[in-house]
């Protein structure tokens, strides 16, 4: 009977042994597939949380443990409202630098207009710096005609019985006049006004009028045209600094 007992008691510790050793396999396994549920992706970590049971059902197959394709959402949004706000800014860039680029234009043609009106101006003062000198000399011109005016022709001539004193008095002043005119136009001043020369209001003051003619010799240049000057006319290179004082012709009735 001992025999047996001691039999029996090998066997029943043999068999919790053997059943220890299961369960601890089992569980092992377990474990192992509850822990190989864990999903890693990158950049962002899924923890897959399994409810351990001692029953042997496996919750992996269960559709409330599998994870979704748009796990995060919020990162999702993040990343248009950042697209958006990038858009929005590389656009408002854009836009300064169109505003920027009309100012600068603006800005290098004004300061051409400038440099432009600066460089007229100088021009001017040079090319015209003389003209009060000008305009002061040409009543010395003035009374150089009125003199040679008054003289008759046949008296300026000696030989032909004219005075020989008045007549060198008229070469001389011919000869000042004409080194007056000389230097006019050395200076760019020059004379203009002759009778016959088409009447424009630019350069002629219309003092008077004159009936058109053809009397035999006190025939008139024909109408719009100027019959008599009073003063000639003088220009400083392309501006006029006096107009001639001139009488037109006009057509008689």
């Amino acid at each position: 009977n001992l025999s047996k007992k001691l039999a029996n008691n090998r066997k029943m510790l043999l068999r919790n042994s053997i059943r220890s050793i299961s369960n601890s396999t089992n569980l092992s396994i377990i474990t192992k597939n509850r822990f190989s549920s864990l999903r890693i992706q990158k950049p962002t970590v899924y923890f897959q949380v399994c409810k351990f049971s001692t029953t042997g059902d496996s919750p992996l197959n269960d559709p409330a443990y599998a994870p979704t394709e748009n796990a995060d959402p919020v990162k999702a949004d993040t990343s248009k409202s950042s697209t958006s706000n990038a858009e929005a800014t590389i656009a408002t860039l854009q836009k300064e630098v169109k505003e920027l680029k009309d100012q600068v234009l603006r800005s290098y043609a004004e300061e051409e207009n400038v440099r432009r009106i600066a460089r007229r101006d100088v021009d001017n003062a040079k090319s015209y710096a003389n003209t009060s000198f000008a305009k002061a000399m040409l009543d010395v011109a003035d009374d150089l005609e009125r003199a040679l005016a008054i003289v008759p022709a046949e008296k300026r001539v000696a030989s032909s019985g004219g005075d020989t004193t008045l007549a060198s008095l008229v070469t001389g002043i011919e000869m000042t006049d004409k080194n007056l005119q000389k230097i006019f136009n050395h200076f760019g001043v020059k004379k203009f006004g002759a009778v016959g020369d088409v009447f424009d209001p630019t350069l002629h003051d219309a003092l008077f009028q004159i009936p058109s003619s053809d009397n035999g010799d006190k025939r008139t240049p024909p109408p719009g045209t100027i019959g008599q000057i009073l003063k000639s006319g003088y220009k400083l290179k392309d501006r006029v600094i006096r107009a001639a004082e001139v009488g037109t012709v006009v057509k008689s009735d």
